[in-house]
């Protein structure tokens, strides 16, 4: 219940404040980050010998040196992760460039990177549909859908 308590909170946090403050494309650092320390604090309140007789009780339970044990242990990894990572980044960015220039970004990744355009298909059916106030457009589409729907199955390995 807890867990789900965090991940759901999380979530909210993200929707309305996440992009503003934290470019985290895969939202790694609130799933991962902040919904594991807070989980961390949560477990060192709430931990009781009554679920693991190997463990021990928590803040709630009147062991608030658990807590303290706890949040230094979380500072000293939250140190640790800080430097790895920056070292992790810094070397990578000696080797390749972790950000693209902000050219490249207005051009847009898939020109810029693949030398391609993504919507490039969704363009020429715009183009046809324009061009197509004589029908000829369309009747070429109505004539080769077909063969597109059937080339699927064999692209995706469905030999069926």
């Amino acid at each position: 219940m807890v867990g789900s308590a965090v991940s759901a909170g999380v979530m909210v946090l993200m929707e309305k404040w996440g992009s503003r403050y934290i470019d985290d494309t895969l939202d790694v650092f609130a799933c991962h980050g902040v919904g594991g320390t807070t989980g961390t604090i949560l477990f060192s309140l709430l931990s009781t010998k009554t679920v693991n007789d190997a463990g021990v009780d928590g803040a709630y339970y009147g062991k608030w040196g658990e807590l303290g044990v706890t949040l230094l242990v979380l500072v000293c990894v939250i140190a640790y992760v800080l430097a790895a990572t920056w070292a992790i980044l810094w070397f990578t960015n000696k080797l390749i460039r972790l950000r693209v220039s902000d050219l490249e970004l207005l051009e847009g990744l898939d020109k810029s990177k693949h030398g391609e355009r993504a919507m490039a298909v969704a363009a020429l059916m715009k183009e046809m549909e324009e061009a197509s106030h004589d029908g000829s457009a369309t009747a070429h589409v109505r004539a080769t859908a077909p063969q597109c729907v059937t080339a699927v199955p064999s692209i995706m390995g469905d030999s069926s």
